[in-house]
């Protein structure tokens, strides 16, 4: 669609940048600059030959669209085995590697080539999520390509990207016999929403906590409706999520009605798609075998013997998966290890109460007064 010399298409973006650049220049400014020209050589010569068309090349990035996915996906591979190749005579601390991040959207072009839009900005924080020498894709684009993927692909689950309003389900590719060990993606996967208030007290409790996760596959928090079991998960989340290569998922369970909806919530959260004729748990119980992924199951009393059987059968399945769950009651599974969320302490609940209300109202004061 074309209107004032503006044309709105889908297309396939390509979004690169050079991993480690500014400590790559102040070790060695001139080797640095010659490894850059030499790369974006190589990112001319496969775009073109994919039938790309390079958009821009400002500094270390590169933005780039392509009429084909398959197309954008193969230039992203070949520069990276290219530019592997290249460098291996060079020192691995002084290799130039870069991250590119491919993805489907919708763009706006103006008529002397440059583009802007959404698409644009999720391939570009895209790239952020590769590691180097990786490439990583989003849902849109995989589903366009994977019946002719050249190595292997790996789901990295739905991710929070800078700016963009939803998490975007994201995949990582594999150049043929790489290990995903290999290209471990920049930050571990999640979907833990950002926390827009401090965390206050709790230190015992988290240290605890995290001591009992270590000896344990399954813990519960437990507690009263509003006493800081859903907050206490997600610091303890945040907190053991380096452990996790294969991703920390939040299931948020508060407005579930149907226990026998539980494995369609995990399935949504987690990105896992269900088979034509297969039950959605086993396709859960295919996707967590062998991977080291921490669950978060968040309010699950009203919906117990879902969120129990779930559990057990989560556990069966991936010996190296874990689950944190908050209830008012226990879930009742074998090898459950529960905790007691106790109430703050009165000083910690008092400037607790006075952080929230200077939030709402800055010029309140804890005696009841407000400043003149």
């Amino acid at each position: 669609m074309e209107q004032g010399g503006l044309r709105q298409r889908l297309t396939a973006i390509l979004a690169a940048d050079v991993a480690g650049y500014t400590r790559l220049m102040a070790a060695d400014a001139g080797g640095t600059v010659a490894a850059l020209e030499e790369a974006r050589a190589l990112f001319h010569e496969q775009i073109a030959a994919q039938g790309g068309r390079v958009v821009d090349m400002a500094g270390d990035s590169v933005l780039a669209l392509f009429e084909s996915a398959a197309g954008a996906v193969d230039a992203a591979l070949a520069v990276q085995k290219a530019l592997e190749a290249a460098s291996r005579a060079t020192a691995a601390e002084r290799r130039l590697r870069v991250r590119i991040g491919v993805h489907l959207g919708d763009v706006i072009e103006k008529a002397d080539g440059s583009i802007y839009g959404h698409g644009v900005n999720v391939a570009a924080h895209l790239q952020t999520k590769a590691a180097p020498g990786g490439v990583c894709m989003s849902e849109a684009l995989y589903e366009s390509v994977k019946e002719r993927l050249p190595g292997a692909a790996r789901f990295a689950g739905r991710q929070r990207l800078k700016n963009i309003e939803e998490p975007v389900a994201l995949w990582q590719v594999l150049p043929e016999g790489a290990s995903a060990a290999d290209y471990a993606l920049a930050d571990t996967p999640n979907n833990l929403p950002l926390q827009l208030t401090s965390f206050i007290g709790r230190d015992d409790e988290l240290a605890d906590a995290a001591k009992l996760l270590e000896r344990s596959r399954l813990l519960t928090f437990l507690g009263t409706g509003g006493i800081g079991k859903s907050r206490l998960s997600l610091e303890l989340a945040g907190q053991v999520m380096p452990q996790f290569t294969d991703g920390v998922w939040l299931v948020e369970l508060a407005t579930l009605r149907d226990a026998r909806l539980v494995p369609q919530a995990v399935a949504s959260a987690l990105g896992v798609k269900e088979a034509a004729g297969r039950p959605v748990s086993e396709a859960l119980l295919h996707h967590v075998k062998d991977r080291q992924i921490l669950l978060i199951l968040d309010n699950c009393e009203h919906l117990l013997q879902g969120c129990a059987e779930l559990a057990r059968s989560l556990l069966q399945a991936g010996r190296a998966a874990k689950l944190i769950a908050s209830s008012r009651e226990p879930l009742r599974v074998a090898g459950e290890t529960t905790y007691a969320v106790p109430a703050l302490p009165q000083s910690e609940a008092e400037r607790l109460f006075v952080e929230r209300a200077r939030a709402a109202k800055p010029d309140f004061r804890a005696d009841g007064s407000a400043a003149a």
